[in-house]
C-alpha cells in the first residue's frame, strides 16, 4: 500500500483528475454499449474533397511516379508484386515469424498461438495475462495494424491490377464484421487505432484511382476511418503512456484531419492536435536529439510520426514552426552519429519492431538509414547523404519526385566530427573514422528513461538497466553489442533478462542491478549516472563516467568506468568498484555480450578470441588488481536467457556468446579490459595501482596514472610530464606517441612547454623521426 500512496503523491492534481474522469467515462460508455449500442458513423463526412489534398509523392501524376520509381529502384516493382501476391495468399510475416492464415482471417486470434480473444467490450478484456492465456497480444495487434495493406496497395499503384484493391476492401469488410466499434481486443489500445489510420490512409491513396472507391464503398470507408479517429481521440494516452503511444495518437488525428478534410471534426484534428504535437516536442526528445524513452527503435517510431505530419503540412500549405524542423533534424543527427560501420543502430532499449514509416518489410531490422536519406534531402545535409548510402523508398514516397534531384545535388561528405557527445540524451560516441573499417564505441551513460525514481516509487519505461554499457566495433567488425529485447508478454525470466543489468555490457555487485524490476515494465530504486570527463582529439578519445549506487538496500557501492580509444589501435576499459563501507567480501561481476557465437576463452592467457566470418579476429584481454575468474557461455535450446542470446527483433532470438569476469573480494577493486586486433600476437595485459601495460612482440602500450609524480621518457627525445594520465605507444622500445590528460607541466629536452597554472586538458606529442610534434588544448574552447 505504501508504494501506491507514494505513486499517488507524485501525481499532479491534473493527472489524478484525468484518471478519475477517464474511469467514470469508460463505465458510462459501457452502460451505453449494453443498452443502446452505437450509431452508424457512415454519414460523418460532408463531401468528397480528398482530391484537393497533396498526399506526399502521390500528389504527382501517377505515370510520372511509376516511371521514376522504376528508374530509381530497379527490380523493386517485381519485389513489390511478389510480396503482395504472397499476402493475397494469406502468407504473412509478423514479428519474425512466417504465418499462413485461413480465409477469412480471424482478426481476434493470435496468429502465433491460435488463441481467440472474446468479443467483449474493450475495457472488460484481459489482454496481458500471456502465461494464463497462452497468447501474446502483440501478435494480434501487429496483424491488426494492417500495415501489410500498404504493401498490397503499392502493388496496385504500380500495376493497376484491381485484384489488389479488391482484396484490401474484402479485408476491411471482414475486419469490420468481426470488430464492431469498441468490441474486441483490437479496440483495447488507442495506438493500434492510430496506426490503422495511417495504414488505411496510405492504402487508400495508393489505390485512389480504383473504381472500387465510389458510392456506398467510399461511405463505408469514411465511416470506419471515422470510428478509428473517434476512438483515438476519446482514449489519448496522456499519463498512461505519454511517449510514443501519445505521439502516435496525436499524429494520427492530425494526419486524418489533414488528408480527409471531408470528415466531421477534421479541422479540429488538423489544428488542435498539431498544436499539441508541437508542445510535446521538448517532452519527447532531449535537446540534443534522442527520444526520452532511451530506446533507439522507438526513437525512430516517434520521429517517423512527426516527420510524416510535418512534411504533409508543409506540402499542403499549413504552418510548421522552425522549432519542429530543428527537433527533427537533431533527431536524425543523433541517429546518424549512432549508426555503426555496418549501417545498423545499437539495439538499445525495448522494441516491438514497429515502424511508423512503412512501405516494405525490412530485410535488416536495425538498418534505419532510410531516415538519413529523408534527412539529407529535407535538410540539405551532405553528411546524412554519406551515411544513408543511397536514396531510399522512404525519401521517395514522403518527399516526392523532386527529392531525388535534391539528394543527388548534394555532394556527400563525412560528418564534421568522428566523435561526438550527446550529454542530454546520455550517449558518448568514439570513432576513428567513417569508413566501413572504422572503430566505434557507443557509450550509454544516460538515465534509464525519463520519469523514473530513485526511491521505491515505480514507473513504467522502455529503457533498460544499461548505464555505462557500451557497444563496440573494431576495424569495422562488431565485437560487443546490446543483445536487444525479447518480448513484453512472454516468459518473465526472458523478458526481464534482456532489460537487466547483467543483460548488458555492465557490472553488478552482489547481484544488485541499476534498478529494481517492478512487474514487467516498471522500475524503482534506480541509479543515477554522472559523467566526469569527455575529451576527444585526433589521436585518442577519453570518457569517464559513473553511477552513484546499485539498487540494493543501504549500499553506497559506486561503479566508475573509464574508456580510452587509441585511434586505429585499441580500446581500454577501466572499471573501478568501491564503497565507503569496510569489511566483507563482495561479488563483482562484469558481463560482455559478444556480437557473434564464434568466441573462445583462453583462460591461461586471460583472454577471449572473437573469430569473424572473414577469418579476421579480435581479442579481449582481462586483468584486475585482484584475482579474477573468466567464463564463457553460449545459448542453446536447453539453456535460459543468461547463457547467451541475441534478440534482433521482437520475439526473435538467436544464440550468442556471453563472457563473465568475476571475483569475490573486499572493495575497492579495479578491472581492466583491452580490446585489440588478433593476428597470432600474444599480447599480455598487466596492471597495478597506477600502471597498465599491454605488450606484444615489438609493440607496447603504457597507461600511467601519474598523480604520484612526473613521468620520464628518455629515448630518443627526453620527455618529462606531470599529468593525471600519460599514455605511451612504443615500437621496438622506442616511443612513437605520447598522450597526456590534464597535464600540469611538460618539458622536452629540459625545455618547458608550460608549467604551474597553465594546466591543459590534453597534450599530444608525436615522435616523427626523432623530432617531437606537439599539440595541446589550452582550454575547453581553445585549440593550440
Amino acid at each position: 500500500m505504501s508504494k501506491i500512496l507514494k505513486k499517488l503523491q507524485k501525481m499532479s492534481a491534473g493527472e489524478v483528475s484525468f484518471r478519475l474522469k477517464k474511469k467514470v467515462s469508460q463505465e458510462l460508455d459501457y452502460l451505453r454499449y449494453q443498452i443502446i449500442g452505437y450509431p452508424d458513423f457512415g454519414k460523418q463526412f460532408d463531401a468528397d474533397t480528398a482530391e484537393n489534398i497533396k498526399f506526399f509523392c502521390l500528389a504527382n501524376p501517377c505515370e510520372q511516379v511509376i516511371e521514376k520509381y522504376n528508374n530509381l529502384f530497379p527490380g523493386s516493382v517485381e519485389k513489390a508484386i511478389s510480396a503482395a501476391d504472397a499476402l493475397l495468399e494469406h502468407k504473412f510475416h509478423f514479428l519474425g515469424k512466417d504465418v499462413e492464415l485461413a480465409d477469412p482471417i480471424q482478426w481476434n486470434s493470435d496468429p502465433q498461438s491460435g488463441y481467440t480473444y472474446p468479443r467483449d467490450f474493450y475495457t472488460k478484456l484481459e489482454i496481458f495475462e500471456s502465461e494464463k492465456l497462452g497468447a501474446d497480444i502483440k501478435y494480434v495487434w501487429e496483424l491488426n495494424r494492417h500495415q501489410f495493406f500498404i504493401e498490397v496497395a503499392k502493388a496496385y499503384f504500380l500495376t493497376g491490377d484491381e485484384k489488389y484493391v479488391e482484396k484490401i476492401f474484402s479485408w476491411l469488410k471482414s475486419w469490420d464484421e468481426q470488430n464492431p466499434y469498441k468490441t474486441g481486443v483490437n479496440w483495447t489500445s488507442a495506438l493500434e487505432t492510430a496506426v490503422r489510420i495511417y495504414s488505411w490512409s496510405w492504402a487508400f491513396f495508393f489505390t485512389r484511382r480504383s473504381k472500387i472507391w465510389s458510392g456506398r464503398n467510399i461511405r463505408f470507408f469514411y465511416g470506419k476511418l471515422y470510428e478509428q479517429a473517434k476512438f483515438t481521440e476519446e482514449n489519448l494516452s496522456f499519463y498512461f503512456s505519454p511517449y510514443n503511444h501519445l505521439i502516435g495518437e496525436l499524429a494520427a488525428l492530425n494526419f486524418a484531419g489533414t488528408v480527409f478534410p471531408e470528415l466531421k471534426g477534421a479541422n479540429r484534428w488538423r489544428n488542435h492536435f498539431w498544436n499539441l504535437l508541437e508542445k510535446e516536442l521538448p517532452r519527447q526528445f532531449h535537446s540534443d536529439g534522442l527520444s526520452v524513452e532511451q530506446a533507439t527503435y522507438y526513437h525512430h517510431f516517434t520521429l517517423g510520426f512527426y516527420l510524416q505530419n510535418a512534411i504533409l503540412r508543409k506540402i499542403n500549405g499549413f504552418p510548421v514552426s522552425d522549432t519542429v524542423w530543428r527537433f527533427l533534424e537533431r533527431g536524425l543527427e543523433i541517429a546518424m552519429y549512432m549508426t555503426k560501420p555496418d549501417g545498423t543502430l545499437p539495439m538499445i532499449g525495448d522494441i516491438d519492431s514497429a515502424r511508423s514509416v512503412y512501405f516494405y518489410r525490412p530485410e535488416k531490422m536495425w538498418d534505419l538509414r532510410g531516415f538519413q536519406a529523408v534527412g539529407a534531402a529535407l535538410f540539405k545535409r551532405r553528411d546524412m547523404k554519406a551515411i544513408a548510402h543511397g536514396f531510399s523508398e522512404e525519401a521517395f514516397w514522403l518527399l516526392g519526385n523532386g527529392a531525388y534531384e535534391k539528394f543527388q545535388h548534394l555532394m556527400a561528405a563525412a560528418p564534421n566530427f568522428t566523435s561526438r557527445d550527446f550529454p542530454n540524451s546520455g550517449y558518448w560516441i568514439m570513432r576513428d573514422g567513417w569508413d566501413e573499417y572504422a572503430s566505434c564505441v557507443i557509450i550509454d551513460c544516460g538515465e534509464i528513461a525519463d520519469g523514473l525514481f530513485e526511491d521505491e516509487t515505480s514507473s513504467v519505461a522502455h529503457g533498460h538497466g544499461d548505464m555505462l554499457s557500451f557497444d563496440l566495433c573494431l576495424n569495422g567488425k562488431s565485437v560487443l553489442g546490446d543483445p536487444g529485447f525479447n518480448t513484453y508478454n512472454g516468459p518473465l525470466d526472458w523478458h526481464r533478462y534482456f532489460r537487466s543489468t547483467p543483460g548488458h555490457n555492465c557490472v553488478t555487485v552482489n547481484g544488485a542491478e541499476q534498478g529494481i524490476h517492478e512487474g514487467r515494465m516498471a522500475w524503482s530504486g534506480i541509479s543515477r549516472p554522472q559523467v566526469k570527463e569527455w575529451i576527444s582529439c585526433d589521436g585518442f578519445d577519453f570518457f569517464d563516467g559513473s553511477i552513484n549506487h546499485f539498487a540494493a538496500p543501504e549500499d553506497d557501492t559506486r561503479h566508475r568506468r573509464r574508456l580510452f580509444l587509441l585511434k586505429h589501435k585499441l580500446v581500454l576499459v577501466i572499471d573501478d568498484v568501491r564503497s565507503k563501507q569496510t569489511g566483507g567480501d563482495k561479488l563483482v561481476e562484469s558481463f560482455l555480450h559478444f556480437s557473434h557465437e564464434k568466441v573462445r576463452l583462453e583462460k591461461e592467457k586471460g583472454r577471449f578470441i572473437i573469430q569473424h566470418s572473414d577469418d579476421t579476429a579480435h581479442q579481449v584481454l582481462a586483468t584486475a588488481t585482484r584475482a579474477i575468474s573468466m567464463d564463457l557461455t553460449c545459448g542453446d535450446e536447453n539453456s535460459g536467457p543468461e547463457a547467451g542470446w541475441v534478440c534482433p527483433g521482437y520475439g526473435r532470438k538467436a544464440p550468442g556468446a556471453v563472457g563473465r569476469i568475476s571475483t569475490r573480494v573486499e572493495l575497492p577493486i579495479q578491472l581492466v579490459l583491452a580490446f585489440l586486433p588478433y593476428e597470432d600476437t600474444d599480447f599480455k595485459l598487466l596492471c597495478n595501482d597506477n600502471r597498465i601495460s599491454i605488450k606484444g612482440d615489438d609493440m607496447r602500450y603504457l597507461f600511467i596514472h601519474s598523480d604520484k609524480g612526473l613521468v620520464q621518457i628518455d629515448d630518443p627525445v627526453k620527455l618529462s610530464i606531470d599529468a593525471e594520465w600519460v599514455i605511451i605507444s612504443e615500437v621496438s622500445g622506442v616511443w612513437r606517441d605520447c598522450f597526456a590528460l590534464h597535464a600540469k607541466s611538460a618539458s622536452i629536452n629540459d625545455e618547458r612547454l608550460f608549467t604551474g597554472e597553465s594546466t591543459v586538458p590534453y597534450l599530444l606529442i608525436k615522435n616523427v623521426n626523432g623530432i617531437p610534434e606537439v599539440t595541446f588544448r589550452k582550454s575547453k574552447s581553445e585549440q593550440g
